[in-house]
Parts: structure tokens; C-alpha cells; sequence
């Protein structure tokens, strides 16, 4: 039976060889052949074998003790005067005036959406730095990516998750990341998130399988969604952490964790989303998002 099981893994990788290959070829075909070829690396290599991160680094501390062994580490919390900044940010990023994240949230749970579209906080150089500067990231990222600050991307993003009133709507097929899925953004990755609301049970707040991102069964391994029943029967150790807090509230994560954000029954979310990536495959894989790491640098001491 259990050669079965793991012959039966075996083909799903062999097939998801196959669906990251014609991927890739559609880039090719376009001309993009870097991003061909980083795409078919990544989305392969990492999904297999885990983040690249876990073998490139050189010097491992205390710094980045916690999140290689649990896969997650909380953060110094964001000043109330950068959370304030940061939603009046989104607030202004929108197309429609609002005068309070309320009358946003209002609005938009009507449309039955439960995630909201993004928005881009790189393009934003003040509130990067203070952001930067108040969770004291970077040499926790430098040191378990294994890379110097002007070797790293960095992509930054506000969104919402909605508790909404009627029958889901799906935006363009998507799920919203509301199941457990791992993260390959790149071959060397890691994320941080800060809440901008309080989030209590039922606030759709951020769930993650403490570590989950290694010793994993073949089975998966595989790039898709699974069920909470799934992970609890096939996880060598199943222990899934809910994350609640204040705003401001903050911590990084390997993403390649099982993680899922949770859909809204009581209240509304919004959140910072931080992604810190190899510059030499995230600058192939991805056309827009992604900025030097090296532009926020100026006004930091670490």
C-alpha cells in the first residue's frame, strides 16, 4: 500500500513537471526566455525541496533562529502613527473618496467580494523606510536569505479581506489564498505581515502550520491547495497557529508553511504584506511589483 501512496506522489510530480513546462513555454514564445526557464526552476525546485534560503545561508544565529526552526517569529509591533499613515494610504490609493476604513468596508462587503484589490506601498518611499525602520527587518532577511541588501527585492502591498453579507463572488477564479497553501515566490523568499486593524477570532485572521515548511511527505510537495483535514492526517507535526493581535501587531514567515488567511465572520481585516526576494530569480519571474530593496535604504540604521 504504501508503495502505491508514493507511486501515486511520483506521477503528480511528473505531472506538475509537465504543467510548469508548458507554462514556461508560453513565456518562452514570447520571447521571455529568462523567465521561462527561472519559472520552471523555481516553482519546481522550491515546491520539492523548499525554500533555497535553508541552504544558501551562511551565518545562522539567534537572529534567524526561530524562523528556521518554527517557520514563523513575531516582529516589533508598527508605531500607531505608521498604522494611522498606512491606512489613510489605502484609503487615498482608492478610486472612490472615503472618510474611514468603515465606510470602505461598508462598500465594498456589498459587492461580495471577500478580498479586496492591492495596493502598492513601494510606491510610497516614506512610508517604506518608516516600516522598515520600526520592525527592524532587514538583518533578521539579510541574514536567513543568506544575501546582502542589494542583492534583495522587495514587493509591499495593503489589502482587505471583507465579511461579507451574501453569496461569495470569486475575483477572476481566484480563492482569495483563504486555503492552505505554500508560497514559491522565488528561489530564496520570506515574508512579514503586520495587522492594521485588530484581529480577533472570526476577523479573518492569518493561520500557519508551525513548521510545516520542511520534512514533508512527497505527497505535499505539490503546488495546490489542501483541505485542514488533509494537513492534519499527513503532517508529521500538526500544529496550526492562529494569529491574533492589535494593530500594528507584526511577524515574519517562511511562507513555505502551510498558511492561509481565513474568511471573515465577525469582523473586517486589513494587512501589510512584505515580501523579501533573491533579486536573480524575482527579477526574471515577475514584470511589475518587485523594487531593489537597496531604494529604501538611504534613511535606515541597522
Amino acid at each position: 500500500m504504501i508503495k502505491v501512496l508514493k507511486k501515486i506522489a511520483f506521477l503528480h510530480v511528473i505531472k506538475q513537471l509537465i504543467v510548469t513546462f508548458i507554462e514556461s513555454l508560453q513565456y518562452a514564445k514570447k520571447g521571455k526566455l529568462r523567465k521561462a526557464y527561472h519559472w520552471f526552476f523555481v516553482r519546481n525546485c522550491v515546491s520539492i525541496f523548499g525554500n533555497g534560503a535553508r541552504y544558501s545561508s551562511k551565518k545562522i544565529s539567534n537572529l534567524t533562529l526561530q524562523i528556521r526552526d518554527d517557520g514563523f517569529m513575531e516582529l516589533n509591533k508598527l508605531s500607531e502613527k505608521t498604522v494611522k499613515n498606512l491606512v489613510d494610504y489605502f484609503l487615498a490609493s482608492q478610486q472612490q473618496k472615503y472618510d474611514d476604513l468603515k465606510s470602505f468596508f461598508d462598500k465594498h462587503r456589498a459587492e461580495n467580494y471577500v478580498r479586496s484589490e492591492e495596493v502598492d506601498v513601494c510606491l510610497n518611499n516614506e512610508l517604506c523606510n518608516s516600516i522598515l525602520k520600526e520592525l527592524n527587518i532587514l538583518p533578521v532577511v539579510s541574514e536567513f536569505l543568506g544575501l546582502s541588501e542589494k542583492e534583495i527585492s522587495i514587493f509591499a502591498k495593503i489589502d482587505a479581506l471583507f465579511k461579507i453579507n451574501g453569496e461569495r463572488n470569486l475575483r477572476h477564479g481566484y480563492d482569495d489564498a483563504l486555503e492552505f497553501h505554500r508560497d514559491i515566490d522565488s528561489y530564496r523568499f520570506v515574508k512579514a505581515f503586520s495587522y492594521l486593524v485588530d484581529i480577533e477570532k472570526g476577523s479573518g485572521e492569518h493561520e500557519v502550520c508551525i513548521r510545516s515548511h520542511k520534512s514533508l511527505p512527497l505527497k505535499l510537495r505539490l503546488i495546490k491547495r489542501y483541505k485542514y483535514s488533509t494537513l492534519k492526517e499527513n503532517l508529521p507535526h500538526f500544529e496550526l497557529k492562529s494569529i491574533f493581535g492589535k494593530a500594528g501587531h507584526s511577524w515574519i514567515e517562511d511562507t513555505t508553511s502551510f498558511h492561509r488567511g481565513t474568511i471573515p465572520k465577525m469582523g473586517d481585516r486589513l494587512m501589510l504584506s512584505l515580501s523579501f526576494n533573491d533579486k536573480k530569480t524575482a527579477d526574471f519571474m515577475y514584470d511589475a511589483g518587485y523594487y531593489p530593496l537597496s531604494k529604501f535604504k538611504s534613511n535606515i540604521s541597522i
